[in-house]
């Protein structure tokens, strides 16, 4: 990557320049498209290489079908229940209060089942396009990121969870997403690693078009392919403010001096919203900690061959070569990325609850990131109140899964072209 310290971006011939704000792998992927449309990139990141936070060990899913926004009609009644227990699957911290409180009542307000609905149809048709968008560009440049193309698994113990999971899925049949709903003898033919927990699983559902891959993996790869078509990347680099001038942007204040580009985008993930404020700008995005573990098997145990959701548990699990990795939890805690021993034992448990044979004594990492999470649970995406600064941000836990289409959006809406998908659900100023 290139770090040259203090130097500004300058437009290259007549190719108009864009300054893309955020390296994850939404950030990346922005550059990306823009490149590939003509356009001179500076990417600004704050980290000493790319997709090395909210990207960096994520659950790895690419699936439309696990693609619906977490504010689901039945959430705060969970929320409520769960809420002294340290296992919650939503666990508010009291360094959340009270800055969470304006953000959790329009969350709140959006959990009803129209709102919810909406934003579902919403998340899974621009996942379905995001899918297309991806393989097009891992396929064009013969990226390496352990992807695996056998579909994404939901299994269930419960049987009335099972019941209602098919009634809501079947409801999304006829906008594109295909699946099918598997007895236990089905799904443990699909998946062999389940068997040993037969009799506990009542059924599943097998999303055959989903993917799955590193997203770390994914985003360095593609910002080197960035660096070969021109790109600039200013790595140790924090931005601080955002000036603005007549109604457009005239540049953005870094720790490393002030830069300047015809346009610009926002893709800061968890830190959107402060930046935006800077600008007086109301972009409600929370910041929302996940957990991850990943463990090195070096090839001496069986792998999933389908990446697969404990949909009980909450725990996704995903195998990326020779490493099997469990992610999951929602913690509320503001900005905080402090590994909590209490979160990280629920997520090894169930590894070796699902595989018996992995001890710790292999290579582990635990990680935490934030997610980027909007009241809605859509993204952000396009034009903003000044005329040349545009979103791409706030995809909460589906970043990796709706980058690839949430960049060939941008860079149509920035164009001013059609984009390919409606986009009235993810505007600035939406309903």
């Amino acid at each position: 990557m290139i770090d040259e310290r203090g130097e500004r971006p300058m437009p290259t011939g007549n190719r108009p320049t864009v300054l893309v704000m955020g390296g994850g792998v939404v950030g990346v992927t922005q550059a990306y498209v823009l490149l590939k449309r003509g356009y001179d990139v500076t990417l600004i990141e704050r980290g000493g290489a790319v997709g090395d936070f909210t990207s960096k060990a994520n659950a790895g899913l690419l699936s439309a079908g696990c693609s619906q926004p977490w504010n689901a009609p039945g959430v705060p009644l969970t929320v409520l229940k769960t809420l002294t227990k340290a296992d919650a699957p939503y666990l508010f911290r009291l360094s959340a209060f009270p800055g969470v409180i304006p953000w959790g009542l329009r969350f709140l307000a959006h959990c009803r089942t129209v709102s919810y609905d909406r934003a579902s149809r919403a998340s899974l048709e621009l996942a379905l396009y995001s899918l297309d968008c991806l393989r097009s560009i891992a396929d064009d440049e013969d990226l390496a990121f352990d992807r695996q193309r056998n579909g994404v698994l939901k299994y269930f113990e419960d049987e009335g969870a099972y019941r209602k999971e098919k009634v809501n899925m079947d409801a999304f049949r006829s906008m594109g997403l295909r699946f099918r709903s598997i007895d236990r003898d089905e799904l443990i033919a699909l998946e062999p690693t389940l068997e040993p927990h037969f009799d506990r699983i009542a059924g599943g559902i097998h999303f055959f078009d989903d993917e799955s891959g590193d997203a770390c993996r994914f985003t360095k790869g593609l910002a080197e392919r960035c660096e070969a078509l021109g790109a600039k990347f200013l790595l140790n680099t924090t931005v601080e403010d955002i000036r603005s001038s007549n109604g457009a942007i005239s540049g953005v204040v870094t720790d490393r001096g002030v830069f300047s580009a015809d346009q610009y985008i926002l893709s800061l993930g968890p830190n959107s919203g402060e930046i935006a404020r800077r600008l007086r700008l109301d972009v409600p995005i929370y910041p929302v900690k996940g957990y991850s573990v990943t463990i090195e098997t070096n090839g001496e145990i069986p792998l999933p061959g389908v990446p697969f959701i404990d949909w009980g548990r909450k725990v996704a699990v995903t195998a990326f070569g020779t490493r099997i990795r469990a992610a999951g939890t929602a913690e509320f805690c503001g900005h905080n990325v402090v590994l909590t021993d209490s979160r990280l034992r629920g997520l090894r448990a169930s590894l070796m609850e699902l595989f018996p044979r992995l001890n710790m004594s292999m290579k582990v990492q635990d990680w935490a990131g934030l997610r980027p999470v909007t009241p809605d649970g859509l993204p952000i995406l396009g034009a903003s109140p000044f005329d040349n600064l545009f979103f791409n941000t706030g995809h909460g836990p589906h970043g990796w899964g709706l980058s690839c289409g949430s960049a060939q959006i941008v860079a149509d809406l920035m164009a001013g072209i059609q984009p390919g998908i409606d986009t009235a659900a993810f505007g600035y100023k939406r309903p």
